[in-house]
C-alpha cells in the first residue's frame, strides 16, 4: 500500500470516529 493511500485511510477513520462520537454524545 502507498503511503498516500494509507494516509487517507487514517484521516478517513479519524474523521469517521469524531463523527460517532458527536453522535454518541
Amino acid at each position: 500500500m502507498c503511503w498516500e493511500a494509507k494516509l487517507s485511510l487514517m484521516l478517513d477513520l479519524f474523521l469517521w470516529e469524531s463523527l460517532a462520537s458527536h453522535v454518541l454524545t
